[in-house]
């Protein structure tokens, strides 16, 4: 490459003679086409490129109307009408064209380069629309900020679609749309309980007509230890029965409204609960806090209504849950957060590193749909790393037993079949 490193040099390049060139094993000269020297057969488009081709032809042919706000977000500015024009038609990019704040651009580009990290001006998710055929993946790989005196055994996600999110329009009599996350790790940190369930695929969604379709995560718990006040204080103590609830619920957009291109990313979610906020709950919060729903379980119908609604009227889902924190119908609980993945169907290989135990993970994490005080959500409780399994006396043989009989306890107490569980090795590739 050139120093700048936006050119790829060739012998042309190189001031030095073909001779030495030849010499050097550097100089290939390339064989006459009938002697049949070259194999085409790399060049065969995959199944997936087959599939992506006739859409992509089909498509209009336009830029993206994000092209204008993506060239101004490099720091050149506004665009006048002329510039704003010459960026919607298809042709060459001539530079003559253009102001000299819209040359800068291609300088712009060039000091990134130089950077670790590439300037984000292309986003991949907004190449190819997607489309119910090849569906969306969805990893909900863990949670970060639980309080350490929550004195739960284990933790598991139903995870949903809405539209149509029936599993809460009927109060939980239809089952048959909810996938479950229930691979805990055991060795993970309390404080940041992580599953290794990885991604599963959804095909054959439709969105609302207003284009809205978000996933629901919720999350449940199962409670295995209990505060026991006595003559010495309060103190942790084995429950005889273990209880199943929920400790919340996040929501992830797959689309944006209005848009049919998936917003793939690493997400951290907030996670909410029903009703108005509980001043005993948060991190680092010496509480009674156990996490136990006393609003009832979420989110309610009502609350999917708001949803609903404001992405048909406003444009936005968030709006519709800004609505209901300012109404008291649900409260984000405090430092608490879920962390995802999402993947169009088309795009198999990208954010393939999970949010795993011990803190590692993506680098880059899209944290947009955080509160815009919630600092809380980046900090983290003090005190050494404690394993859940061995918070709750477990050894490492006793893992896979243990989530098993937990896994089992959730599709019980829901009355969720098995078939939830289900990854086939078609949701794991393309």
């Amino acid at each position: 490459r050139s120093q700048d490193g936006l050119q790829v040099l060739t012998a042309k390049d190189i001031e030095v003679e073909e001779e030495e060139l030849e010499r050097l094993g550097l100089l290939v000269r390339p064989k006459p086409y009938h002697l049949g020297k070259y194999c085409s057969e790399r060049c065969k488009p995959t199944p997936m490129e087959s599939f992506l081709y006739p859409s992509r032809l089909e498509r209009e042919k336009t830029v993206m109307p994000a092209a204008t706000a993506m060239v101004q977000s490099t720091g050149v500015g506004e665009l006048t009408g002329d510039e704003e024009r010459a960026l919607k038609e298809f042709g060459v990019f001539e530079t003559q064209r253009f102001s000299q704040k819209l040359k800068g651009v291609r300088k712009k580009v060039r000091d990134g380069l130089k950077t670790p990290t590439t300037p984000g001006l292309i986003n991949n998710s907004y190449v190819f629309e997607s489309t119910p055929e090849k569906g969306f993946l969805v990893a909900v790989d863990g949670m970060d900020g639980v309080p350490s005196h929550l004195g739960y055994g284990w933790l598991g996600c139903l995870v949903s679609t809405f539209p149509p999110g029936s599993y809460y329009n009927s109060e939980g009599q239809i089952v048959t749309e909810v996938k479950c996350v229930t691979d805990f790790d055991f060795k993970s940190d309390i404080r940041e309980p992580r599953w290794l369930d990885g991604y599963d695929r959804w095909v054959g969604v439709e969105a609302a007509p207003s284009g809205m379709l978000c996933i629901i995560i919720d999350v449940r718990v199962i409670f295995t230890q209990q505060m026991a006040r006595g003559l010495f204080g309060a103190k942790k103590k084995k429950m005889e029965n273990f209880e199943l609830n929920q400790m919340g619920f996040a929501i992830l957009p797959v689309w944006d409204v209005g848009e049919h291109y998936t917003v793939a990313g690493n997400y951290q979610l907030p996670l909410y609960a029903m009703g108005p906020t509980d001043p005993n709950m948060g991190v680092g919060k010496k509480s009674r806090w156990t996490g136990r729903a006393t609003e009832g379980y979420g989110p309610t119908a009502d609350f999917l209504d708001i949803l609903y609604l404001s992405a048909d009227k406003k444009g936005s889902i968030h709006a519709g849950i800004a609505q209901a924190l300012e109404e008291n119908i649900i409260h984000a609980v405090e430092g608490v957060s879920v962390n995802a993945r999402l993947l169009d169907g088309t795009r198999w290989g990208e954010f393939a590193i999970p949010f795993a135990a011990g803190g590692a993970g993506p680098r880059n994490v899209n944290r947009r749909y955080l509160p815009l005080e919630g600092k809380g959500y980046l900090e983290k409780e003090k005190g050494k790393p404690l394993g859940v399994g061995t918070a709750n006396g477990l050894k490492e043989e006793q893992f896979s037993e243990q989530n098993k009989a937990m896994s089992e306890q959730l599709l019980s107490g829901l009355g969720i079949p098995e078939t939830a569980l289900d990854i086939s090795e078609d949701d794991k590739t393309i």
